[in-house]
């Protein structure tokens, strides 16, 4: 709250008046507008608001005006009207800073004509409607925020997806790779039987040869068989008959 209250005087005294343009205050500017913007305390927001801001747009109309090159008209309709009217704002500090945004454009005014009745009612058209651009440009860039958050989830979801097919890929190379690197085993056991058991020789191979050679050829030989001359024998028969 001190800074509030000697925060002009400090800028006159340290930067040339003359010189200090209409942009370079605004920045300046800033971080006070934002604590009017969301502060909750409301000391701090009414000791800001009239140490700055009020003291700042008095003077402007004055003969002794801090900084001639500030536009305080432009400064309220491009900067405190959209604070006024903004979604981060919040509703107990609205009024306040409306407040703020009429004296800058009033203050402007003083030595003009008075408005007609057909321009005072063109002039809230005109606010009412830069209030509903401002509303407007607030919720598409909600919106492409929504949309850009959405996009990148997904992205995510597909590297991720991607990742895990090519890990799943790498494992399966590397166990392939395994299989076919790793020797194959061979049953000892059976290759010392192999080895223990001799070859035949050429003569047992002969001798075996001959043996079924000979079995062969007798089975194929048969007994003849033995025909008794029945003619021959009745005769014997006969011939002995007579004889005696």
């Amino acid at each position: 709250m001190h800074i509030a209250d000697i925060y002009l005087e400090e800028l006159i005294n340290n930067f040339d008046q003359e010189k200090l343009t209409h942009k370079q205050l605004t920045i300046l500017l800033n971080p006070f507008l934002e604590c009017l913007e969301k502060t909750t305390q409301s000391t701090l927001f009414r000791r800001v608001k009239e140490k700055v801001f009020e003291q700042l747009i008095e003077k402007a109309t004055e003969s002794e005006n801090y900084f001639p090159m500030f536009n305080v008209k432009k400064y309220g309709e491009e900067i405190i009207f959209p604070v006024a009217s903004g979604e981060s704002t919040l509703e107990s500090r609205r009024d306040g800073i409306y407040e703020l945004y009429d004296k800058a454009i009033g203050k402007q005014k003083e030595d003009e004509e008075e408005l007609s009745y057909a321009q005072r009612l063109e002039q809230i058209q005109m606010a009412a409607m830069s209030n509903l651009q401002v509303h407007t440009k607030h919720q598409k860039k909600k919106l492409i925020r929504e949309k850009v958050k959405k996009a990148n989830k997904i992205k995510k979801r597909i590297i991720k997806m991607i990742r895990k097919q090519q890990e799943e890929v790498l494992s399966k190379t590397s166990e392939d790779k395994a299989a076919a690197s790793t020797p194959k085993v061979v049953d000892s056991s059976a290759v010392e039987e192999s080895k223990s058991t001799p070859a035949p020789s050429a003569t047992a191979v002969q001798e075996d040869t001959v043996v079924e050679l000979t079995k062969k050829a007798t089975k194929k030989r048969k007994k003849p068989k033995v025909k008794e001359d029945k003619k021959k024998s009745g005769r014997k028969v006969l011939f002995k008959l007579e004889k005696n």
